[in-house]
């Protein structure tokens, strides 16, 4: 597939996720790609969610537990796809990832300024 653009890529995995689940393993192997571009890998993780694999639980459960912000996109996308899976850790993680979820988004209190006459 690597000699279409990433964005043809993309417009064919999401088009598998739509049509088939067999292609687990492959979904399963662009997920875990570090080198892929990111919107195919996020692509992989939804697909993972539709269709789950037991291989993958193991990856999503990371990719929500990761603390880095900057992988945001790959927590959100991990969490909704969990939702496929079961198990204690399953509920654990998205608990924890719920409370952190709010806990960012939080928004700081603006200052009241009061004048006295």
């Amino acid at each position: 597939m690597t000699r279409y653009s990433p964005h043809t890529q993309l417009a064919i995995l999401n088009y598998i996720r739509f049509r088939s689940g067999d292609y687990q393993r492959e979904m399963y192997e662009i997920m875990m790609d570090k080198k892929a571009d990111k919107e195919l890998r996020l692509a992989a993780i939804r697909y993972c969610g539709k269709y789950p694999y037991e291989p993958a639980y193991g990856p999503l459960l990371a990719f929500v537990e990761d603390k880095d912000a900057t992988k945001w996109e790959f927590a959100t996308v991990a969490a909704s796809s969990l939702a496929s899976y079961e198990g204690k850790a399953v509920v654990g993680a998205l608990k924890e990832a719920s409370t952190a979820a709010t806990g960012m988004c939080a928004m700081p209190q603006p200052k009241v300024w009061s004048i006295s006459m």
